[in-house]
């Protein structure tokens, strides 16, 4: 289906491209419109659907179709998958030269996903973005139960969505359910694309649930 669909994208840039040549447009004029016409087509939908919808089977569909992208499927497999699995991802995305600069982040996400919370505290340290690296350490004292310290991180937080995700997780953790509800429906308001998708699946898996125990990793 997605091979058709690009047949018809380059059929109809085709017949573009003989339309407009009949005005005498320069080639150059031509060339620019072209580039125009398959960045609208083909890269546009794409970036909308990671940065702005919130159409979740749109979302699931574009992952799905990425499983050849070990960090798209970190994100359908999170979802989708066991921790077995989104440990498999990980690790496959600290083999990757390309992620080199995010290695602490993936690294604390895989012992996150251990248990291993000193070590994974130890690694979250290592974040160069401060804005990921407080809210990867609010995410691990959230999960030990140190409250105070994980309020600490989330008030250093600049992102509104993320301070509501993690004020939802510790109300969640702590059974005040209104707040839960309340921070969980601002989060979501906030975010849209992948990051919207990745906090809905979280928080309707946390619902039925009468403890705390994240169903994945937060992705960022």
């Amino acid at each position: 289906m997605q091979r058709l669909h690009l047949i018809f994208i380059f059929l109809g840039a085709f017949l573009l491209c003989s339309f407009l040549n009949d005005f005498g447009l320069h080639p150059f004029v031509l060339v620019l419109i072209m580039m125009f016409y398959l960045f609208l087509f083909t890269m546009l939908p794409q970036i909308y659907t990671i940065f702005g919808t919130r159409n979740i089977q749109k979302i699931d569909r574009f992952l799905s179709q990425k499983q050849t992208s070990s960090l798209y499927s970190h994100f359908y497999i999170a979802i989708h998958d066991g921790a077995p699995q989104q440990k498999k991802i990980l690790e496959q995305l600290l083999q990757n030269p390309v992620h080199e600069q995010e290695y602490p982040y993936f690294k604390s996400l895989l012992l996150l996903l251990e248990k291993r919370y000193d070590a994974a505290f130890f690694e979250a340290e290592k974040i160069q973005k401060a804005e990921i690296r407080y809210y990867t350490l609010a995410q691990i004292e959230i999960e030990r139960g140190n409250h105070a310290k994980a309020s600490d991180y989330i008030h250093r937080l600049q992102s509104k969505w993320r301070r509501d995700t993690l004020l939802a997780l510790q109300a969640f953790s702590k059974q005040q359910l209104d707040e839960f509800t309340r921070r969980s429906s601002n989060a979501l308001k906030r975010t849209r694309g992948i990051e919207y998708y990745m906090l809905y699946h979280l928080f309707e898996k946390l619902k039925p649930s009468k403890t705390f125990n994240l169903p994945f990793c937060l992705s960022v």
